[in-house]
């Protein structure tokens, strides 16, 4: 008989190590409908990909931004082997806090993994033909909203606006985007600890969307989204892969 772990490292060898679709905590505990459109994509682009589940482990950005540092440090420890003992070597993300902690706090990509956020994901695989439009999203008139830690902390802007685009959408751009986009007023803990400023600031930018001439506003960040849509009123928020999979075969 071939020992179990000698065995998953025949399997890693030849396979050239596992895909992990990482959910991170909000998408993973709190969000189960937007986990499933995003396993949904990874399955109509024909992507083999393993999930912790239970086992998966914070990113480790909130308690590194609550000044517990060395807590931090044991928790980035325990991830990067957990990674190792699961032969990770592809890390798919949607959220763009987990993304950025892993690409740059981690420096992940340093020690040959190689990391994508959806967004992008998203956009290969519509250009290439794997993702097909099916016309729902033509000519429906959209704005994008820029995650802070895909757009000024990772320099992601273009690829999710044009995945939409390439989907027949119209992306209609809001006074403040890409580098000056304008926060959603979730993160930080703002949320947790000044809800009044936090909801304010929500209302703030749902109200340039409607300035905007649209009515919908899309964002690939589980936090932006969903505190969005806990302040929507005339402008509703739709999370990436629901746009994504209404456009698509």
């Amino acid at each position: 008989m071939i020992p179990v772990g000698l065995f998953k490292a025949i399997a890693d060898m030849f396979s050239g190590g596992n895909t992990l679709y990482y959910a991170g905590c909000l998408t993973q505990f709190g969000l189960p409908e937007v986990k499933a459109n995003y396993e949904k994509i990874l399955q109509k682009c024909g992507i083999d990909y393993i999930k912790l589940n239970e086992r998966e482990m914070c990113c480790g950005s909130p308690v590194k931004k609550a000044g517990y540092f060395e807590d931090y440090e044991k928790l980035k420890e325990k991830n990067k082997k957990l990674l190792k003992e699961h032969g990770v070597k592809r890390i798919i993300f949607n959220c763009p806090t987990c993304y950025e902690m892993l690409a740059n706090e981690y420096g992940l990509e340093n020690e040959g993994y190689k990391l994508e956020h959806f967004s992008t994901l998203v956009y290969d695989a519509v250009k290439s033909g794997k993702l097909k439009p099916n016309g729902k999203g033509e000519g429906k008139i959209v704005t994008y909203h820029d995650p802070c830690h895909l757009g000024r902390w990772s320099g992601i802007y273009e690829q999710p606006r044009e995945a939409l685009r390439l989907l027949g959408y119209v992306v209609r751009e809001m006074r403040y985007n890409r580098k000056d986009s304008f926060c959603c007023g979730g993160g930080g803990g703002v949320r947790a600890n000044f809800k009044e400023l936090s909801d304010s600031i929500a209302k703030k930018r749902l109200s340039m969307a409607e300035e905007a001439g649209t009515k919908v506003i899309i964002s690939p960040c589980p936090m932006c989204s969903e505190h969005l849509r806990e302040n929507e009123g005339v402008v509703k928020s739709m999370e990436f892969a629901k746009a994504v999979l209404e456009a698509v075969e």
